[in-house]
């Protein structure tokens, strides 16, 4: 994608992936990302993108963003207040 359509959408993201806001979110990232790295088959083989990049991608996205339904303390901006209809998009 090339500017201005990224300078854009860069623009909107930046807060959300700052330097204190990621220092904020370090223990979380770290608790997640082991979690997907622990949860890995031993001495088998196993789909790298389908085991680690597409759910630790989904993990940190959902890290990262505040998603309506996300209703634990690892938003950056606290929990939130689900409506009624909404439900976690993750299971973690």
């Amino acid at each position: 994608m090339d500017p201005p359509r990224h300078t854009a959408q860069r623009r909107t993201v930046a807060p959300i992936v700052a330097p204190t806001n990621l220092a904020n979110m370090a223990a979380t990232i770290r608790q997640r990302t082991e979690a997907v790295l622990d949860g890995l088959p031993r001495n088998q083989p196993f789909d790298w993108v389908d085991r680690v990049s597409t759910e630790l991608t989904a993990m940190m996205l959902a890290t990262c963003s505040t998603f309506p339904g996300q209703t634990d303390a690892s938003s950056p901006t606290g929990p939130t207040s689900p409506s009624p209809t909404s439900r976690p998009l993750m299971p973690w």
